[in-house]
């Protein structure tokens, strides 16, 4: 059975931001269908461990640290950029011990809720069910806020990706996505640019962006070639 928390114990409870979303998500969606219908969140365990995590940090915030291990530049069919990253928190609780770490692998994405009202046969009522998902982004892309929290990081992250958002809620980034290599490349350069370097495969270590325009002449010139080969070739068929 789900323990089902008041609204004066939701308050008093301080829940990691990135759990606190998804329970305001199912409220509101819930509500979506009918202003009387209250839809709670099931909690998962890393849900709890994270707070646990959380209160413990909070005895000794000097002493939080966060590695971000990888980010994601992504953009949606609306056209619209956003990122989400993996982290790694580390901290020392009251006693001055260092505690268990927690990591997570999607800060900044969740599964948004779709509720819609299902027939109850033995109860023969209609209940509320949740009966798909939507992506969830919590982060628009912004250069400043991105460098920050890279700059942020306990250890230097070394994984930057680039891709089209995923087609369903479970996929936040196709399958077909690039890693870019140099952090400068990632934050300051265009979107469709990044694209460019990983599917010429040009991003290295140093800044790549200037490679693309000396490619794509390239690309054009074999294209031109391969275009007067099968040209040459009908016509050589003909006579």
């Amino acid at each position: 059975m789900t323990y089902r928390f008041t609204d004066e114990e939701q308050k008093q409870t301080i829940w990691p931001k990135r759990v606190q979303i998804l329970i305001d998500e199912y409220l509101k969606a819930g509500r979506l269908v009918n202003p009387n219908i209250r839809m709670d969140y099931q909690f998962e365990t890393e849900d709890n461990l994270e707070k646990l995590f959380d209160d413990r940090a909070r005895a000794k915030p000097e002493t939080l640290k966060i590695m971000v291990t990888g980010i994601y530049r992504i953009k949606t069919l609306d056209n619209e950029e956003f990122y989400y990253y993996a982290a790694t928190k580390s901290c020392k609780n009251a006693l001055n011990n260092p505690e268990r770490p927690f990591s997570y692998e999607r800060y900044g994405y969740h599964r948004r809720p779709i509720v819609t009202l299902q027939w109850n046969e033995t109860r023969e009522i209609s209940e509320p069910k949740v009966t798909s998902y939507e992506q969830g982004w919590e982060l628009p892309w912004n250069k400043a806020e991105v460098r920050k929290l890279l700059d942020s990081s306990s250890i230097p992250c070394k994984y930057f990706y680039v891709g089209a958002a995923g087609m369903n809620a479970n996929e936040p980034v196709e399958d077909h996505h690039y890693d870019i290599k140099n952090k400068d490349d990632f934050i300051e350069e265009s979107f469709e640019d990044l694209m460019s370097l990983g599917r010429y495969g040009l991003s290295g270590p140093d800044r790549s962006v200037y490679l693309l325009q000396a490619a794509k002449e390239q690309e054009i010139e074999k294209r031109k070639a391969e275009a007067t080969k099968r040209i040459r070739a009908q016509t050589s068929l003909q006579q």
